[in-house]
């Protein structure tokens, strides 16, 4: 889904300590049905 939007999925670790999984998506602000 993510890709399909143009953008990516990014991870960054360290191993035995952590990861973090990532993504971002783009916002329309112009969309009539944000509330």
């Amino acid at each position: 889904m993510v890709e399909l939007h143009g953008e990516k999925v990014w991870v960054k670790s360290q191993y035995g300590k952590y990861s973090v999984f990532g993504f971002n998506l783009p916002l329309n602000l112009n969309d009539k049905n944000l509330q």
